[in-house]
């Protein structure tokens, strides 16, 4: 499959989810996270923004951020 038709795909699996399913992901993966044993050691995280369909990624920014990691985001022109 090309690149834009899985794009297609997956941004149809992703809008089948209810807010409430996409927001307990987020939490579960923001624990898994800062669980990780590199968590505590990283120093710079580099992570993604969300999209509207996208899971949430804030509270693993907000972490990053509490426990003074630098932030980077990719810079997209879409």
């Amino acid at each position: 499959m090309e690149k834009p038709k899985i794009r297609l795909h997956m941004r149809a699996v992703r809008r089948q989810y209810s807010q409430a399913q996409k927001d307990a992901a987020a939490i579960r993966l923001c624990e898994q996270i800062t669980q990780l044993p590199i968590w505590s050691r990283a120093k710079h995280i580099a992570i993604y923004y969300p999209k509207s369909e996208e899971l949430d990624t804030q509270l693993i920014i907000r972490s990053a951020w509490e426990n003074k990691k630098s932030i980077y985001l990719p810079v997209t022109n879409s």
